[in-house]
């Protein structure tokens, strides 16, 4: 799972760097003083954890909870107690309290590992072919297959691209595509499925879905032209 670390005293990022480095299952990203640096990297980054400690100048941890769309799970980390009951208002996964004892930090990262493995199971929900549910914001949103582009894949995480509107998913693309199965949906490389109701044109190297321009790998060449093109590429007598 990916992490960040966000708080403003360096001795105590210093603190949580030297934890995660003790799970192997943890890698992290990057440490934050603010949330203001913090959320940019988070819009541009798919990450699982936010260790967040709470008393934090400018932007507090509590008020970025409060306007917070991320889909990460947030664990509080704080040298203040008594904010523990009011912290789970926000959806919380776990409140450690400093300092942070090593066991303790063991049990709240396989806590946000079994919801993340849970969650890799519940992110999508495929009804028939004409459209599918994923789980984003803490809700279900409905697409419809007809709207989407194309799906790019990102180690755990697959972006669902929709012409204005992204969408997340904690699936990796070989789990999305086994879930989805739709005729529709053709694999074009490792990290690419495309609908192929927005393809505009293609050869044996690149097919450009809409303004995309996207490689097509050499395992896939053949069977992708062929299912493309389906015997309707009039050619010359």
């Amino acid at each position: 799972m990916r992490c960040i670390v966000i708080d403003d005293e360096p001795l105590a990022r210093q603190g949580m760097e030297l934890l995660i480095t003790e799970i192997p299952d943890l890698e992290h990203l990057g440490s934050f003083a603010t949330i203001i640096e913090a959320d940019n990297f988070l819009q541009e980054t798919n990450t699982d954890i936010i260790f967040l400690d709470i008393h934090i100048p400018g932007i507090n941890g509590f008020e970025y909870l409060k306007m917070n769309r991320h889909p990460a799970m947030v664990v509080i980390t704080t040298a203040f107690p008594q904010y523990a009951l009011e912290s789970y208002e926000y959806d919380v996964i776990d409140y450690l309290t400093k300092p942070i004892r090593l066991e303790r930090f063991f049990k709240t990262v396989k806590k946000c590992s079994e919801l993340h493995e849970k969650r890799k199971n519940e992110d999508v929900i495929v009804k028939e072919n004409e459209y599918f549910f994923i789980r984003a914001n803490k809700k279900y949103v409905r697409i419809n297959i007809k709207d989407v582009m194309y799906i790019e894949g990102e180690k755990d995480y697959s972006k669902i691209v929709c012409g204005k509107e992204n969408f997340l998913v904690a699936f990796n693309l070989k789990n999305l595509e086994s879930n989805l199965k739709i005729p529709n949906f053709i694999r074009v490389n490792k990290s690419y499925i495309v609908n192929r109701d927005f393809v505009k044109s293609f050869d044996s190297n690149y097919v450009d879905v809409g303004i995309f321009h996207i490689p097509i790998g050499d395992s896939f060449k053949e069977d992708l032209v062929d299912k493309l093109s389906n015997n309707r590429v009039i050619k010359k007598p």
